[in-house]
C-alpha cells in the first residue's frame, strides 16, 4: 500500500539552458537522497548553497546526499551561460534507488 504521506520516491526537474542563471534557486519537491544529471545538451554548474561552489556537472553525474544525515536539502543553485535550444533533466530521487541511462 502507498503511504501518501511520504514523499514521491523520484520526480523530473527540466531546465530551459536558454535562459542564463546565475546561483538561480531551484525549489526541490522533496528532499532529494540523490540529483542525477539524466540528459543534459548544454553546461550546467550547480551548488547546494547559495555561495557554495559551483560544480560543472555532466550527463550521467550524481550528486548524492547522506541518507542518515541531519542535513536536508531542499533547493538547488544553477549557473549557466544562454544556450539557446539546450536543456538539462534532472533526475531527483528519495529514497536512493539506483538509476542506469540506457
Amino acid at each position: 500500500m502507498i503511504d501518501r504521506e511520504s514523499p514521491p520516491p523520484l520526480d523530473l526537474l527540466v531546465l530551459d539552458l536558454g535562459k542564463g542563471r546565475d546561483r538561480e534557486e531551484l525549489q526541490l519537491p522533496f528532499s532529494p537522497v540523490c540529483v542525477c544529471v539524466w540528459e543534459l545538451t548544454g553546461e550546467l554548474a550547480l551548488s547546494v548553497r547559495p555561495d557554495g561552489a559551483r560544480i560543472p556537472v555532466h550527463e550521467g553525474d550524481s550528486i548524492g546526499f547522506d541518507p542518515q544525515s541531519s542535513y536536508r536539502i531542499w533547493k538547488l543553485y544553477a549557473t549557466n551561460d544562454p544556450q539557446p535550444g539546450k536543456y538539462a533533466k534532472l533526475l531527483i530521487t528519495n529514497p536512493p534507488i539506483e538509476v542506469k541511462r540506457g
